[in-house]
């Protein structure tokens, strides 16, 4: 069960990273001017992986609780199945329960995706792609 809640967990998370980033960026350039991605410095880049990955940290915390409950030695026995968890998790915490970690998480992905976006679009300008 361990690699399907990882692939419940991680194909939203890089999907939905891959479209924040490429938002913000739209609306970003859209607000600033600047129509090419030479014109964005690496500080603007990495500013707008920052925020993308901050948002996707929220929004697939859930995902990553539900995801962590799954594989641990809590539910052994009992039902493992996605939604079993999640409904489990939902009546002993509430809604709340969802966004256990939620500071760490944000913050991890913050820094990560703000690194991993500058450095990727950095590259991306050296080497024709």
């Amino acid at each position: 069960m361990g690699w399907q809640a990882n692939l419940m967990k991680d194909i939203p998370f890089a999907a939905l990273k891959l479209t924040m980033y490429e938002a913000s960026l739209k609306a970003y350039r859209r607000l600033t001017h600047k129509d090419d991605m030479a014109s964005l410095t690496a500080m603007e880049v990495a500013f707008l992986g920052v925020v993308s990955g901050a948002a996707t940290g929220v929004i697939t915390t859930p995902l990553d609780v539900v995801n962590t409950r799954l594989k641990s030695a809590a539910h052994v026995g009992a039902s493992n199945s996605f939604m079993s968890v999640s409904r489990t998790i939902l009546l002993e915490g509430g809604i709340a329960a969802f966004f256990a970690g939620l500071g760490p998480r944000v913050a991890l992905f913050s820094v990560g995706s703000g690194l991993f976006w500058a450095a990727y679009e950095r590259t991306r300008m050296l080497v024709v792609l």
